[in-house]
């Protein structure tokens, strides 16, 4: 049986929406910014991650900055060995991606949108995991564990690559900045949330 959307709550999600943006826009330049020097760029995650679950579980009424900052310096302190190797994977993921992408032959351009497809499904890994460590930090929670959470139901995968390819396409759509201003912040929030409910 339907839901129905009532004006009530579609003014509720819109409300809801406004109150985010604030917190978004900063937390994409902060994850921007500290992803600068490339090998950081899955701390900063891990940092993007761990404060939009807090700012959700606060009701918004943290500090966006404090709240990465925070997070990102613990994060940097426990797991940083681990992290500079899945960055640099991470970045091989994409180099290969692009360079494929430029060579003219239908091998090659299937191959890029197969890295491109492995990038956006460690991403969503590392958002388990990330949660997993966040929720149970006594329980270790490899790679491989995380992506048994992560794979175990296929509406929830499915789920979550929907959402995130309907994010890209619309802020693509609207143009490249958006997706630049708030692009990576959103994703992660939305992502998130199926995380959250699936953990639950």
């Amino acid at each position: 049986m339907r839901t129905k959307v009532t004006p009530q709550r579609l003014n509720q999600a819109l409300l809801t929406g406004i109150n985010w943006l604030p917190h978004l826009l900063v937390l994409q330049g902060m994850w921007l910014l500290y992803s600068l020097p490339l090998i950081t760029s899955t701390t900063a995650s891990r940092a993007l991650i761990e404060t939009l679950t807090e700012l959700r579980n606060d009701g918004l009424v943290a500090s966006s900055k404090a709240h990465f900052q925070q997070a990102f310096h613990q994060q940097w302190a426990t797991r940083k060995g681990q992290d500079r190797l899945l960055s640099l994977f991470f970045l091989l993921l994409l180099a290969d991606s692009f360079i494929f992408s430029r060579l003219q032959h239908p091998l090659f351009q299937i191959a890029s949108y197969e890295l491109a497809f492995t990038f956006g499904l460690f991403c969503l890994v590392l958002l388990y995991q990330t949660r997993l460590l966040h929720t149970y930090p006594q329980q270790p929670s490899s790679l491989f564990y995380s992506f048994y959470q992560f794979a175990r139901s296929p509406k929830r995968v499915l789920a979550h690559l929907l959402a995130t390819v309907t994010l890209v396409l619309t802020f693509l759509l609207f143009g490249p900045v958006y997706l630049l201003v708030l692009g990576i912040s959103t994703l992660y929030l939305v992502n998130v949330l199926l995380c959250d409910q699936a953990l639950k």
